[in-house]
């Protein structure tokens, strides 16, 4: 798990799928590849980022608890890692 906005999200990554899933437990997910190189290779993966049982907020600018999805570790580590580098830096998507 992370805090984020919404918008901030959205600057971070582009827009999301925006759904409602069956249960209505789920109104967004973010689906982002990744690669890592190290002195083995490169590796790829994915995260998602998703919110949960409405928890969030009517104003997108308002932080919230957003849920990150994996197969392994590494993938909430990219994710903050993503959060941390959207804060010190000017990079913006698109």
């Amino acid at each position: 798990e992370m805090t984020a906005s919404y918008n901030d999200l959205i600057e971070m990554f582009g827009q999301p799928e925006e759904y409602i899933s069956g249960d209505g437990k789920c109104t967004f997910e973010f689906v982002i590849e990744y690669e890592v190189e190290d002195e083995f290779g490169v590796e790829s993966s994915y995260f998602t980022l998703y919110d949960w049982k409405g928890n969030r907020p009517h104003n997108d600018s308002e932080e919230f608890l957003v849920h990150i999805g994996g197969k392994k570790f590494e993938d909430q580590w990219a994710a903050k890692r993503a959060l941390e580098l959207f804060k010190k830096t000017d990079v913006r998507y698109g």
